[in-house]
């Protein structure tokens, strides 16, 4: 890894025409003709009215529409009762009502400006791929993308089409997570072997919603919510609760590593994974979900490091995440990421270096390290305050819209993500791990190349 600092700006702008120069593309004159002015008001539209896009998403974009001369003119949900609840939600937060449609493309064919994706997990990439092919720029929640051919079509679309798109991992427009990479990019924590992350929640996470007892299936589009999945008889519990189905969700890796291994992957300069091995079970909570309640994951990068992510849903234990150097650690703290030098080896005194001298031919040794961390402090953030990230996430599409600039999650970051989640979902269900062809895209068995 590149040890040379780099700013936020020279980031995006690499990011920019990186990796296969997905991110980037020559407008067409459609997108350019919907470009807005610096005076325009941006009218963006929802498709998805649950509890992330009413609970989330809406709340975010109206902390921020009014220094970004923005509105919601639009709200879309295949449930008339979502539907009708976002309307309402609108009307008492902004007192405007907005336009309805059960019917995504019905409102895509209205002078939308940008559309927020706050489906469920099976629809992220596809809607993504419609919302761009009609014109309009994007937030679409993570995880961008279940499976490869969903990534690889979203993507390409994005990439044809020019649109601006926000993927939905909004740690990373938090100012603190710019100010780590700037950091780990000075080569003041000297090589970092390994990157640990633990989650924790106590509880049958995704199970017992009311909806399912509420829905009937005359009220929404059961062939539209299914997409290019096989047929099947309609399910208020898949339709709800599609994170514990394997099918339709990557689970664990989807909904909680995502967020992980996004902001980790920026911190250290990374995209595509090298190769993913994982494991775990359903061993607290046998309910009937698919996807499991204990997982674990480790993720081998191309420039010569792992990452290892844990998450149980039976104990609230409190989380961590540390990077492991050879001048010292960084673990994230209550106020930011502190940096220590622990681990870091023998600090370089004379006592040290004639013990080192004394051991030199013992199998325990010991080793004196002349650049290990001194003194304990926290990393300064980086281009802001840190505070509410999906209002400054939000913020951020918003002005890209308007600059045209890329955004902090761009589609290349969200396709990237993606594939480890997959990656790691899969290795678990086939005992195997797996490896990441970067030429053919696909997801193989045996090592395209060592690292």
């Amino acid at each position: 890894m590149s040890t040379t600092p780099m700013n936020r700006s020279e980031f995006l702008k690499l990011s920019a025409g990186a990796v296969a120069g997905m991110s980037v593309a020559s407008l067409t004159a459609k997108s350019y003709a919907r470009i807005p002015g610096a005076n325009d008001r941006l009218r963006i539209g929802i498709v998805g009215s649950s509890e992330r896009g009413r609970g989330a998403l809406l709340p975010a974009l109206f902390k921020v529409e009014k220094v970004m001369n923005a509105e919601l003119t639009a709200v879309c949900d295949l449930w008339s009762v979502n539907l009708e609840k976002g309307l309402q939600l609108v009307k008492a937060r902004t007192g405007r009502t907005p336009a309805g449609y059960r019917n995504l493309d019905e409102m895509l064919n209205t002078d939308l400006d940008g559309v927020i994706v706050a489906t469920g997990d099976p629809q992220h990439a596809p809607l993504l791929a419609r919302v761009v092919n009609a014109g309009k720029d994007c937030y679409c929640e993570k995880p961008m993308a279940i499976n490869v051919p969903m990534a690889k079509e979203a993507a390409q679309a994005v990439k044809r089409s020019g649109r601006i798109v926000q993927i939905g991992t909004q740690g990373l427009s938090d100012p603190g997570l710019w100010g780590l990479r700037k950091f780990i990019a000075s080569g003041k924590l000297g090589k970092i072997s390994h990157v640990e992350q633990v989650q924790s929640y106590w509880g049958p996470r995704w199970r017992g919603r009311s909806e399912p007892g509420l829905i009937k299936e005359e009220e929404t589009n059961w062939k539209e919510w299914l997409g290019k999945y096989p047929p099947r008889s309609f399910d208020p519990r898949l339709y709800f609760e599609y994170r514990v189905f394997k099918d339709f969700s990557t689970g664990i890796a989807g909904q909680w590593m995502s967020h992980q291994v996004a902001a980790v992957a920026l911190a250290m300069g990374e995209s595509f994974p090298h190769s993913v091995s994982s494991d775990g079970g359903i061993f607290v909570w046998n309910d009937g979900r698919e996807t499991p309640d204990v997982f674990a994951a480790h993720v081998v990068y191309p420039s010569g490091w792992m990452y290892t992510y844990m998450c149980n849903f039976g104990t609230d234990y409190p989380r961590h995440e540390r990077y492991y150097g050879l001048n010292g650690t960084i673990e994230e703290g209550p106020g930011g990421y502190v940096v220590s030098g622990i681990g870091g080896g023998g600090d370089d005194t004379p006592q040290n270096r004639e013990r080192m001298t004394r051991q030199k031919n013992s199998a325990a040794g010991f080793h004196v390290n002349p650049n290990k961390i001194k003194e304990k402090f926290t990393i300064p953030p980086e281009g802001g305050t840190p505070g509410e990230t999906i209002p400054a996430h939000m913020q951020n599409w918003l002005e890209c819209m308007r600059s045209r600039k890329t955004p902090n999650a761009d589609v290349m970051t969200g396709y990237c993500h993606s594939v480890a989640c997959i990656m790691a979902h899969q290795s678990g269900y086939v005992g195997r791990k797996l490896y990441w062809d970067r030429q053919k895209e696909e997801i193989v068995e045996t090592p395209p190349g060592r690292v």
